[in-house]
């Protein structure tokens, strides 16, 4: 399983606690703009990154996918490198595998250097 660190994890979930336990309901005006807001989302949006990413290098892809990759940082070649991941494969206490990928770009006029593992 491969997990992007979005820092997006939606609660659609209202509580409410009484006498006879916890009471959950669906609060549907939060979950539709969840779903518009998430549509409305950029490659640049989905990769996390910074809002001027978009400024540095138009159509961002996200094809990078660290599945079966060891930690490391990675060039995404699909965005000519000015785009790169650091997976981070990591085991639950289940001991499910999972992996986390952080997406990072490069300063205007860069390009990420695997030898070095910076962008120059």
């Amino acid at each position: 399983m491969v997990l992007r660190a979005s820092g997006l994890f939606l609660i659609f979930m209202m509580t409410s606690a009484g006498s006879d336990g916890i009471d959950f309901t669906m609060n549907d005006d939060i979950l539709l703009k969840a779903l518009k807001d998430m549509s409305n989302q950029t490659k640049a949006d989905t990769l996390n990154l910074p809002a001027n990413a978009s400024s540095i290098r138009e159509n961002i892809t996200d094809t990078f996918s660290c599945e079966n990759r060891t930690y490391g940082y990675y060039a995404d070649v699909d965005n000519e490198c000015q785009v790169f991941h650091v997976c981070v494969p990591t085991q639950t206490p289940s001991g499910r595998n999972i992996t986390y990928r952080y997406s990072f770009i490069c300063p205007n006029e860069t390009i990420f250097n695997q030898v070095i593992n910076f962008p120059n």
